[in-house]
């Protein structure tokens, strides 16, 4: 598994299937001026998945989405697949690179930009940000504080403690997507975890439920009825 450098965690099951989740961005006016955000409930993005996810795309939409408007991240945890990163270190606590995931995690992302295509829509984006307190801890207070004074000064904590929203809205005002960031590291799932599991389920999971919840006026399942993630710790 991918989350503690620790040989002993393998898998032996599974607990909560991890998904990929895409937003597309494009200008009404001239349609091939787009991004795309993939974000995948695994550890980390990585260099050769996004280099497999930009070939399909590519092929499949010439022209429209190449190397220069995809971005691919993990929303970052510690339950999750391993064995798909191209560097050193995480394939040696992963026991080896393994295809079959590298595979599953590329067909994922790309089925998911298929579907954002299909169902693009008119619609408008909006931006919001607020302070959360009591929600996330600096994992070393002792070694934030061999900053310079000066340094720390420019803050009022020693952890981020603003969240950021994009909010993705139809013409009629109605919640499409919402895509949130938040420096809170899920660590719920401790090293003895056996099954790989969405990072939906450890810190997250709370207020995702709640918030489809609301919104849907539906009981929120595996499938989650709504397109939307965190993006705890970005790498493209």
């Amino acid at each position: 598994m991918m989350g503690y450098a620790s040989l002993a965690q393998t898998d032996t099951g599974l607990h909560m299937r991890e998904r990929s989740r895409a937003f597309i961005v494009a200008d009404a006016a001239a349609p091939s001026n787009r991004i795309v955000f993939i974000n995948a409930d695994i550890a980390m993005g990585d260099s050769g998945v996004r280099r497999s996810i930009v070939a399909q795309l590519s092929s499949q939409f010439p022209g429209l989405y190449t190397d220069d408007n995809i971005a691919f991240v993990g929303t970052h945890q510690h339950s999750g697949v391993g064995g798909y990163l191209e560097n050193l270190l995480p394939q040696i606590t992963s026991l080896g690179y393994v295809k079959q995931t590298a595979d599953a995690i590329v067909a994922g992302s790309v089925l998911a930009v298929q579907r954002a295509h299909a169902n693009l829509a008119p619609g408008k984006l909006s931006l919001g940000n607020t302070t959360i307190l009591n929600a996330n801890i600096n994992r070393s207070p002792t070694a934030y504080l061999a900053n310079p004074p000066e340094e720390r000064a420019r803050y009022q904590f020693d952890q981020d403690k603003d969240m950021t929203v994009l909010r993705f809205d139809d013409d009629n005002g109605n919640a499409r997507g919402l895509l949130s960031f938040f420096a809170v590291h899920g660590t719920s799932w401790v090293p003895s975890a056996k099954v790989p599991d969405s990072p939906l389920t450890d810190n997250p999971v709370k207020p995702t439920i709640q918030l489809v919840e609301a919104l849907y006026k539906t009981v929120m399942d595996g499938a989650f009825a709504m397109a939307r993630h965190y993006g705890n710790e970005l790498i493209s």
